[in-house]
């Protein structure tokens, strides 16, 4: 088969199993959007040390086609290790982005920003990980320290009122 039939094939398929089951996918699509922006950046870090050969991921082990302790049975839980406080340093960061959506008024301008840093999340859909969202992090970085300085703020307001 050449590769246009073999385009052609796999379009149609993607199509007819979007169309057949459209909620699901859909679900199953901002689901995975959304884990990848707290992707610890696994597949990327294998790959840079040449350990990565497909049969390793987090994605395997989430789908239920791997037990947990599988990560466990190679020689990588040095690069595990390092992976943990890149994903604790990932969910503080959405923690404190979404403070500062929750808690803040934006100009129509900044409002913009935050839609298209949604709908590039959203359209990268379940291949979403950490190399796709590195051009967003100067956003994410901003809205922490906005959030940070929200909850300053209001911290000493209240400081101040007691």
């Amino acid at each position: 088969m050449d590769f246009q039939k073999q385009n052609e094939y796999l379009k149609q398929i993607g199509i007819s199993t979007i169309k057949d089951d459209f909620f699901r996918y859909t679900f199953y699509h901002v689901v995975n959007a959304f884990r990848g922006v707290l992707d610890p950046g696994r597949f990327d870090l294998m790959t840079f040390f040449k350990k990565e050969d497909g049969n390793q991921g987090f994605l395997e082990i989430l789908n239920g086609k791997k037990r947990f302790s599988s990560l466990f049975e190679n020689n990588f839980f040095v690069l595990y290790l390092l992976l943990i406080p890149v994903f604790l340093f990932a969910i503080l960061k959405v923690f404190l982005f979404s403070y500062a959506l929750i808690f803040n008024r934006y100009s129509f301008y900044l409002n913009y920003i935050i839609m298209l840093f949604f709908y590039c999340i959203l359209i990268t859909g379940p291949i979403n990980c950490s190399r796709f969202m590195m051009p967003l992090q100067g956003i994410i970085f901003v809205f922490c320290i906005v959030g940070i300085n929200s909850y300053y703020k209001k911290k000493n307001i209240n400081a101040s009122q007691n």
